[in-house]
């Protein structure tokens, strides 16, 4: 049976008329997407670099008139692909408890067992403060920002620390030097009340 139209302004005449069948292009080869897409990918990808600004700017004022329509579709998607998501999320974690060999050579010029190596021989220590990571995570692998030059395993904490003060000791000895000043030895500690 064929289909008819749902409604329209001329609803008899239009009850009358069938839906057209499929093209014999369609039945053929498909839609005119499946069989070009690869040309329809290659100029919308090259339409997006030569408009890349353009394009974000449309996409985050789509965005910004939709936003509830599209964080819903996301929450929908994210709903019923759920256990995917959780897959995925467990195998990252997993992964990230051990550096890569890719990581280690691309950033550090490192192999795994040069790096076990260099954690056994620190006793699975930070190299500043002497404890173990207790982020979860490996040491970090220190280095010379200048010179790309390893140095040794710090735990996050020590190796984030020396980040933000630009590997420059002057600024660690005057941080140094700041905690001695305003230590208090013998002085009681001040209870936080609660509010």
């Amino acid at each position: 049976m064929q289909q008819t139209f749902p409604f329209s302004v001329d609803s008899e005449r239009r009850k009358a008329t069938p839906l057209p069948k499929a093209s014999v292009a369609h039945r053929i080869g498909g839609t005119y997407y499946s069989r070009n897409k690869e040309a329809i990918d290659l100029r919308r990808r090259a339409r997006i670099a030569s408009n890349r600004e353009k394009e974000r700017a449309r996409c985050a004022e789509y965005y910004k008139k939709n936003k509830e329509r599209v964080l819903g579709y996301k929450r929908k998607h994210r709903q019923k692909y759920r256990d995917v998501y959780n897959a995925r999320s467990r195998a990252r974690r997993a992964k990230e408890t051990k550096p890569t060999e890719y990581y280690l050579k691309k950033n550090y010029g490192l192999t795994l067992s040069q790096y076990r190596e260099m954690r056994d021989a620190q006793d699975g220590l930070c190299a500043i403060c002497g404890k173990a990571d207790t982020s979860g995570k490996n040491l970090a692998v220190d280095h010379c920002h200048k010179t790309g030059r390893v140095r040794k395993l710090l735990c996050w904490v020590c190796n984030t620390t020396i980040g933000r003060y630009e590997d420059d000791p002057a600024i660690l000895d005057k941080a140094a030097k700041y905690l001695r000043d305003h230590e208090q030895p013998n002085t009681e500690v001040i209870k936080k009340t609660q509010v």
